[in-house]
């Protein structure tokens, strides 16, 4: 995973972020989340306050379209999102 393990160490640090892998192809022994961010993924993880704050997103255009397309239907309204597209070369 890119930046892991700076990741783990932010969310070491600030106790309201949680930090929450999920993995498209996990291994056999993984127990987290797996598979696509999902509405129903989002609705497990989200806290119940979530509508208070910005999203920022990036990734490329099929993820972020899935991302924003999920956060719509749990309720966000879109001018709460960020987003940051990338496409390799």
């Amino acid at each position: 995973m890119v930046l892991r393990d700076a990741l783990v160490q932010l969310s070491e640090k600030m106790p309201n972020l949680e930090l929450v892998q999920v993995l498209g192809t996990p291994p056999p022994d993984w127990t987290g989340e797996s598979g696509r961010i999902t509405p129903d993924m989002l609705r497990r993880r989200l806290p119940a306050h979530f509508r208070r704050h910005e999203f920022l997103i990036c990734g490329s255009t099929p993820m972020m379209d899935a991302m924003e397309a999920a956060l719509a239907e749990v309720g966000l309204p879109y001018s709460q999102v960020s987003s940051e597209r990338f496409d390799m070369i």
